[in-house]
Formats: structure tokens, C-alpha cells, sequence
């Protein structure tokens, strides 16, 4: 998990607008990403996900779910701090191999992802 963050913080680093911010927006790519590993794994396993209030207003909607990912935010903020990520990507900058095998690992995951997302909405649909 800590080369997915290293990975999003390397590609907010070298951007143009996000530079300032990057560990910042690392972290909400990162909580994304967990929140939709989350629901990929409810849906495999066909499990609905609904929250009572959802669904009244829109203003309500951003309440609940951000009060939701608060918590993993948080979580995600102590596992990570800001000089450890710093640390890291001090450490990753010039090593070429580990910069090739990080990005391969993450394609590799995309396409396992992918692939089981498609095998489980073929089964449900057919």
C-alpha cells in the first residue's frame, strides 16, 4: 500500500497545479482507491450497500459520505505521514528498477481488477 501512495504522491509531485499540495492529494487518491476496493469486494460477493438517509438530498449525500471516509482518512494519514512519504520518495527518486517494477505492479493489478470486474457482471447479466 505504501508504492501506491509513493506512486500517486510521485504523480501529483511532478504536476504543474497539485505541486504545493501533492501529499494532500495522494491521500484522497489513496482513500478512493480503498473505497472502491471496498465496493468491488461487495459487489463480488453480491452484497447491497445502502445507507438509510441516502438518497433525500444531494447536500445530505456529501455529509454521510464524507463523515464515512473521515474515519479512513485519518487512518490513512497516520499510516502515512508526510515526512515518511517524503522519506520514501527520496529513496525511490533515482532507482530506475524500482520505479519499473512499482509501475508493472500496478497495471498488473488494473488488469486482474478489470478482469474480475467484468467476470462478475457476466454472471449476474446472464
Amino acid at each position: 500500500m505504501k508504492y501506491l501512495f509513493l506512486m500517486f504522491f510521485r504523480y501529483y509531485r511532478m504536476g504543474k497545479f497539485s505541486k504545493d499540495n501533492a501529499y494532500f492529494s495522494a491521500l484522497v487518491a489513496v482513500v478512493i482507491c480503498l473505497q472502491s476496493l471496498f465496493y468491488f469486494i461487495l459487489s463480488l460477493f453480491k452484497i447491497e450497500f445502502t445507507i438509510k438517509w441516502m438518497g433525500k438530498s444531494k447536500g445530505l449525500d456529501y455529509i454521510i459520505m464524507g463523515l464515512l471516509l473521515l474515519p479512513i482518512c485519518i487512518g490513512v494519514y497516520f499510516l502515512f505521514p508526510p515526512k515518511k512519504v517524503k522519506l520514501l520518495y527520496r529513496n525511490f527518486k533515482n532507482d530506475r528498477t524500482k520505479n519499473i517494477i512499482i509501475i508493472i505492479t500496478a497495471i498488473i493489478l488494473i488488469c486482474i481488477f478489470t478482469f474480475i470486474i467484468r467476470i462478475a457482471t457476466v454472471e449476474r447479466y446472464y
